[in-house]
């Protein structure tokens, strides 16, 4: 099996997770019960969340226009790729559909998140090639998103009982899923004691959905260390792990 062939997914919508609201968005890879992350700022996560809801601009915007430009100018339909994560970073093109592969203009570099955006104005296309989603992509199975940030994808704890975290079972009884949530948590800086019962200490905070099915509302809190909310943020997509370099910034930590 091809690892760079691009698998075609669906947007599962936009999140916001903890106290700091770090936004995510989520994209599924149909068939396997497994969903891409994709940490990305504030800005973007409203505008996907605006494009579900309809609440958007009334005159075009940036992505409308590239997508009239696209219409008028490329041959086959375009489709938006997310085609490899380096350094933490996810790395996108648009597929423009040029009838000459090769033409400076066949792929156009993008975030993942404009790509999606453009995707879903322009009823594109997504893929992801199938090594970005072996490596990146979380066990969820039936579980609703939420549970991804908000710890209950993880086995109920008995009061007063003494479990390592590898010891705890999964909703799931997967050993995969248990190790795929518990790096999640890990890139999401939430400790051990957080996942044994200790999330009273942060007032039970929750993933809220912002985007897609769920609708709903970003939190109003201030960001702190990781994916930054607000303000420049983080204007790449990331995988949420700690040491990201942003390739905009040379060797700056995100």
């Amino acid at each position: 099996m091809n690892e760079d062939e691009p698998v075609e997914v669906t947007y599962r919508g936009v999140y916001a997770a903890g106290p700091e609201g770090f936004t995510c968005m989520v994209l599924d890879w149909p068939g396997t019960g497994r969903v891409l992350p994709v940490w990305i700022d504030t800005v973007q996560a409203d505008k996907l969340n605006e494009l579900t809801e309809g609440t958007g601009q009334r005159r075009p915007g940036a992505h409308e226009v590239i997508e009239s430009l696209l219409t008028g100018f490329c041959g086959a339909e375009p489709s938006v790729h997310i085609s490899s994560c380096w350094r933490g970073v996810f790395n996108a093109e648009i597929h423009t559909g040029l009838d000459d592969p090769d033409s400076e203009y066949a792929m156009i570099d993008v975030r993942a998140s404009d790509g999606v955006l453009l995707a879903r104005t322009a009823n594109y296309p997504i893929h992801v090639n199938r090594s970005v989603l072996v490596a990146q992509s979380v066990y969820l199975g039936e579980a609703p998103v939420e549970s991804l940030f908000d710890g209950s994808l993880d086995a109920a704890v008995s009061p007063g009982a003494d479990m390592r975290v590898g010891e705890v079972l999964s909703a799931s009884g997967d050993a995969e899923a248990d190790a795929d949530f518990e790096q999640l948590m890990q890139s999401l800086g939430v400790s051990e004691a957080d996942l044994l019962g200790s999330a009273g200490d942060h007032g039970g905070e929750r993933a809220t959905a912002v985007g897609g099915d769920g609708g709903g509302d970003v939190a109003d809190v201030e960001g702190e260390a990781g994916p930054e909310r607000g303000g420049r943020g983080n204007d790449n997509d990331v995988t949420g792990d700690r040491g990201v370099t942003d390739v905009n910034d040379g060797d700056s930590e995100v």
